[in-house]
Formats: structure tokens, C-alpha cells, sequence
């Protein structure tokens, strides 16, 4: 089943089901036109980086930006020599410094495309986005710092600054930590041993948090719990 996910609102805002893993690349564009909104940046795995997918959001007034890896190596060759020779329009620098001796350091380049790329790809990319990251992990026994460095190139149709693709490529990966994690996991979902029409649980359990989501619960393993021993917290839930 894939779905579609509204980062900033942190909502499961569509489903589209599969019949299986071959299907999936060909479910994005569907489900982009089914949703029916324009002026959205999607962002999508790197299986997903498909002229249909891009031709699509496109059609339906939106963009999608995705990462190319080494799978497809005519287009990664050709979107990485062209950051290496053009100059970029826009960066955008952070520094995060989480707990357990991690740090990241990440570098956001934006370069045109236009009239760079060969046919068919040149109509349908009109940025490319290079992400440096330099990660700094600490070995709490012995204090020593060990790096690890990794470069992204992502393709887009929209023109968006550095600050902007950054920030959407950062919320795609957050996903996995905001829907993935709690529904597999906090919902039980990996549990489940329904297998008759087991999509529509899927989307109770989608409907249960969007419902927590939208009253700005952010833990939602001890709001599960204190709605199991508090109906009246429960049933506030309904209330506006």
C-alpha cells in the first residue's frame, strides 16, 4: 500500500493499494492525480525517479523532487558531471548536533539545468539539488572521531532555493520516524495478523492518527496510553 504524506502537517492524506511490488512505481502518478492539488513539492524514494512520475506531476501542476542513485548510472553520471561543471544559484548550509557524539553538516546546492541535460529528461528537470553531508560520529569509550561523507543528487522540475530542497529532502527521510515507525511499530501494524482485507485497518489506523496528529499529539504512544485508561480524554479527542 502506499500512501501520501503531508509533512509539515505531519497527515496520511491518500491511499493507494498495490498488487503487489511492481506496481508501485506505476501507483505515484495515480496517485498524484487522484489527489487533485497543484503548486505541491512531492518527494518520493529513489525508486520513483520515473519520467512518468515527473511527466505527471507536471500535468497535475506540482513538481516532485527525488534522489538518483548508482541504479540508474547514465542519468547519475550526467547530473553529477553537471554540478561539477556549472556554477550553483543558490546553498544553503546546517549543523546538526544530536546526542551521542553526532554530528551533520550539510551543504545544499542548487544548479540549472536548462538546456544541460539530453531528451527527455532535459523537459522535465529544471533544477538539481547537490547534498554534501559530513557526519561526525564519536566513539564514547575511546573519544576519537570517526567521518562519513555522502553526496545526493536530486532533479526537480521547480525551481526552489537551497534553504527550500533541503528542507524538503530532510522531511522525506523524517518520515520514516513520524508515520513509518509509529504505525509499524506504536500501532502494531508489523503485529497485525489480519489478513482479510487487512487495508482497511490500515486506514482506521490512518484515521486514529491523523485524529492525534491534528490536536498536536506528539508522543503518541503515551497518548495510546492515557486514552486506554482516560475515556473522557478519549472522547475529547472528538470535540473541537
Amino acid at each position: 500500500m502506499l500512501s501520501a504524506f503531508a509533512s509539515d502537517a505531519a497527515l496520511i492524506l491518500a491511499y493507494q493499494e498495490l498488487a503487489g511490488a511492481p506496481d508501485e512505481v506505476a501507483a505515484v502518478p495515480r496517485l498524484m492525480a487522484e489527489l487533485g492539488v497543484t503548486g505541491v513539492l512531492f518527494t518520493a524514494d529513489a525508486l520513483h525517479c520515473q519520467k512518468d512520475g515527473f511527466a505527471q506531476a507536471v500535468a497535475t501542476g506540482n513538481a516532485l523532487l527525488v534522489r538518483v542513485k548508482d541504479n540508474q548510472p547514465t542519468l547519475h553520471a550526467a547530473l553529477a558531471g553537471l554540478c561539477a561543471a556549472g556554477r550553483t544559484f543558490d546553498s544553503h548550509e546546517t549543523v546538526d548536533r544530536g546526542r551521542h557524539g553526532r554530528q551533520e553538516h550539510r551543504h545544499v546546492e542548487v544548479f540549472d539545468a536548462a538546456g544541460l541535460l539530453d531528451a527527455p529528461w532535459q523537459a522535465l528537470v529544471s533544477c538539481v539539488a547537490r547534498v554534501s553531508r559530513l557526519t561526525y560520529l564519536k566513539n564514547t569509550r575511546t573519544g576519537l572521531w570517526a567521518t562519513r561523507e555522502e553526496v545526493g543528487y536530486y532533479p526537480c522540475q521547480a525551481r526552489h532555493d537551497a534553504k527550500v530542497l533541503g528542507g524538503a529532502i530532510r522531511a522525506h527521510w523524517g518520515i520514516e520516524n513520524r508515520a513509518h515507525y509509529v504505525r509499524d511499530v506504536t500501532l502494531g501494524e508489523d503485529a497485525s495478523r489480519i489478513r482479510t482485507r487487512p487495508g482497511v485497518m490500515a486506514r482506521i489506523r490512518s484515521v486514529a492518527l491523523n485524529i492525534l496528529r491534528a490536536k498536536g499529539v506528539q508522543n503518541v504512544s503515551l497518548a495510546l496510553n492515557t486514552n486506554a485508561v482516560s475515556f473522557d480524554q478519549l472522547l475529547a479527542l472528538g470535540t473541537a
